[in-house]
């Protein structure tokens, strides 16, 4: 019993696991626009208060729109995803909730570790 509960398992896992999509190269040099980075922002506000159920539960909604509008002072020239990120997971960690945050993009994060960056190797959960 206790063999096919972890076949069962591992075959869940492989099928999950396969239906992940492949990672698209992405220029991580590019520049955004402002007008592009507001619109994101906006768009990942608007998506955090759509679906989660209690977003402001930890935190005010006047302290993330007081991070917002310091943020789109901040947006006034073009950047790449990676300064971008810098500014948006902050906001993100605000909601101090466990299930709502960001990482830094994949391609990016790749980059630097190529290029003999270090990281810490575990993920750690308090």
């Amino acid at each position: 019993m206790e063999k096919r509960f972890v076949f069962f398992l591992w075959l869940l896992w492989t099928v999950a696991w396969a239906q992940q999509p492949a990672p698209t190269k992405v220029d991580i040099n590019h520049q955004y626009k402002p007008e592009e980075l507001k619109a994101d922002l906006a768009f990942l506000l608007q998506q955090y208060e759509q679906i989660h159920p209690g977003l402001y539960t930890y935190v005010s909604r006047q302290s993330i729109s007081q991070q917002v509008k310091a943020i789109h002072q901040q947006l006034n020239r073009p950047m790449t995803r990676l300064e971008f990120c810098r500014l948006i997971i902050p906001i993100t960690a605000s909601f101090r909730d466990g299930h709502t945050g960001m990482n830094f993009p994949h391609n990016e994060l790749a980059s630097f570790v190529q290029k003999g960056g270090l990281v810490f190797p575990y993920e750690v959960s308090l």
